[in-house]
This record gives C-alpha cells, sequence and structure tokens, in this order.
C-alpha cells in the first residue's frame, strides 16, 4: 500500500509541474530539477532496499534518517540558489531604475540646456 501511494505522489508531483511549465508559471530549468526528484524518490519507494543499501554506505543508522538529511541539503541549496538568483534580480531591476530615471530626466530637459544647467 506504501508503495502504490508512494509512486501515485510522484506522479502527482510530475503532472502538477509539467502543468506549471505548461501555463508558464515554472520555468524548464527548475521543473527538470522537480521531476527528477520525484523520479528518484519514485525509484526508493519502489525499491526500498535501494534506500537501506544507501544509507548503510554512507553511514547512517536508518535510512529515513538519510533521507531527512537529504531533504534537508536540497531545500537548502533551493533556498541558496534562489536567493542568489533574487539577489542578482534586485541589483538589475535596481539598474534599470536608475538608467530609467535618468532617461527621464534626459528627456525633461532636452529642449532647453539652461533648464539642465538650473536642475545640476
Amino acid at each position: 500500500m506504501t508503495m502504490i501511494l508512494g509512486v501515485l505522489l510522484t506522479v502527482f508531483v510530475v503532472v502538477v509541474v509539467l502543468r506549471l511549465v505548461a501555463r508558464r508559471q515554472l520555468l524548464v530549468k527548475y521543473a527538470v530539477l522537480w521531476i527528477a526528484v520525484a523520479s528518484l524518490l519514485s525509484a526508493l519507494v519502489v525499491f526500498p532496499a535501494l534506500l537501506e543499501r544507501i544509507s548503510g554506505l554512507l553511514g547512517f543508522q536508518v535510512p529515513s534518517n538519510m533521507l531527512f538529511f537529504a531533504a534537508i541539503s536540497l531545500l537548502l541549496a533551493i533556498a541558496l540558489q534562489l536567493s542568489l538568483k533574487m539577489s542578482r534580480v534586485e541589483r538589475q531591476l535596481q539598474r534599470v531604475a536608475e538608467e530609467l530615471a535618468l532617461l527621464g530626466v534626459n528627456r525633461e530637459f532636452s529642449g532647453d540646456p539652461e533648464k539642465l544647467e538650473e536642475a545640476a
């Protein structure tokens, strides 16, 4: 029963991700990550011995501890990547706002050079 529920959940995640991509709410580069995670989890659900073997090789006493560690690590990596992306977008937005302000000033004073000198 757990295996069926796990596979259904991963199929649901893949369908949701594909619908988000189709609606242009999620970029393909992010969709690939989520589909890969869902596929990996599906494989671990179908082959639980694989999870036990990998967790044993990595030194985890309990396979669920390895899953929690992997999930937390993945979420931290995603949070860091999104923070970097957000910082980059904020810098671009600041630059565009500054350029737009300069264009507005240039357009406002383009007809009369004396107004430009008075504003400075």
